[in-house]
This record gives structure tokens, sequence and C-alpha cells, in this order.
């Protein structure tokens, strides 16, 4: 227990200091600016952007009009794509019905 206690007393300083360089670096990349929460700054932007879609719904109306062959369609599609995700799930957890919790 001894021997556990010194080697984490002599390696936890260093990893911190290689997490604590490495999230440093990170923050000053583009990517970490990207998913910065949006600021005062950007509140114009955004409603700009609201705006454009608000006008835009009348576009999408014609949506109504899509022949009953093609809708069909693409209710099948939606389809096979559901039941895929569903068999991805399935697989993934290896049951067909829920979670195997462990037991307490």
């Amino acid at each position: 227990m001894a021997a556990l206690i010194k080697t984490l007393s002599t390696q936890l300083p260093k990893f911190a200091m290689t997490t604590k360089t490495a999230v440093v670096k990170f923050s000053k990349t583009q990517l970490a600016k990207d998913l910065a929460p949006p600021t005062l700054a950007d509140l114009p932007a955004v409603i700009a952007s609201v705006k454009n879609g608000v006008s835009m719904l009348p576009r999408y109306k014609e949506l109504l009009n899509v022949p009953t062959k093609v809708a069909l369609v693409n209710a099948a599609v939606c389809t096979e794509i559901l039941c895929w995700f569903f068999c991805g799930e399935i697989i993934g957890r290896r049951s067909i019905i829920g979670y195997k919790l462990p037991k307490q």
C-alpha cells in the first residue's frame, strides 16, 4: 500500500501537468472556438437566421403536393432506415429487450 501511495504521489503531478498542457493547447484551437457557447455579439446573426427560416416556410407547402407513389416510396425508405437503426441498437446492446444491468 505504501508503494502505491508513493507511486501515485510521484506520477499524479506529472499526469496533471500533462493534462493541463493538453487542455490549454486545445483551448487555443479553432475547434474549441467553434464549440464555445454563443455570446451576445452572436445575437444579431441568430436573429437573422431565424428570420430567414421563417421566410422560407411558404416554400415548404410544396411538399404537400407530392404524388402518392412518391410519398409511399419515401415512407418505405424511412421505415427501412428506422429498422436498420433498431437492428443496430439490438446488436449494440447484445439483447433484444433492454440493457443488462448488474445485479446489486
